[in-house]
């Protein structure tokens, strides 16, 4: 008999393990870890295709834009199939990458931080990409990396030339660059086609 009772939890336990596999992997419904991945931002879903317009206020880059208590000139942007760190030995991320070279000035008497959160790129379909340290701790030297570190610290009158890389769509194209500011509604800037 225990014989009997022993080979039966074996085998309920082979059975509870079938169904849990099978439950995580979708068979039963929507599978648990869809598209979760630990420490890495939620990166836009893909829309139906739309037309979304550059915004006709957008100025082209390389012009300063005020908004708030800082202006901002775009200098450039470019496409990338990976990003290289600036670390030794190098290291490089595959994926699909816009990056965007910029100068930063205080215009106000008082420090100003800059953060990732005061810039967007959107794309031709209307997709919001957002920065993450994931592709700009290491990628972006730290004199650079202005919106992730305390080189964003900003006095008054004080400027800076900073770099932020954005993870895109693979065949996403027409960007622009998307700054706020606390209290001061935002500005978009035109990047180069080259980009697309």
């Amino acid at each position: 008999m225990g014989k009997v009772a022993g080979i039966l939890g074996i085998a309920a336990l082979f059975v509870a393990a079938a169904v849990g596999t099978l439950a995580a992997g979708g068979f039963f419904g929507t599978p648990t870890f869809a598209g979760l991945q630990p420490d890495r931002p939620p990166q836009p879903s893909e829309p139906e295709p739309t037309a979304a317009r550059t915004p006709e206020t957008a100025v082209p880059a390389g012009r300063p834009v005020r908004i708030g208590d800082l202006e901002w000139t775009v200098e450039g942007a470019s496409r990338s199939t990976e990003l290289t760190s600036y670390t030794f030995p190098p290291e490089t991320l595959p994926g699909s990458f816009v990056s965007v070279s910029f100068e930063v000035e205080n215009a106000s008497e008082r420090p100003v931080t800059l953060t990732e959160e005061l810039v967007r790129l959107v794309d031709g379909q209307g997709r919001v990409y957002t920065p993450s340290s994931e592709f700009n701790a290491q990628f972006v030297s730290p004199e650079k990396n202005l919106l992730f570190n305390e080189h964003g610290l900003l006095e008054p009158g004080a400027s800076g030339e900073g770099r932020v890389n954005f993870e895109v769509a693979s065949g996403a194209s027409r960007f622009w660059l998307r700054i706020t500011a606390p209290g001061a509604g935002e500005r978009n800037v035109r990047l180069s086609p080259e980009v697309s």
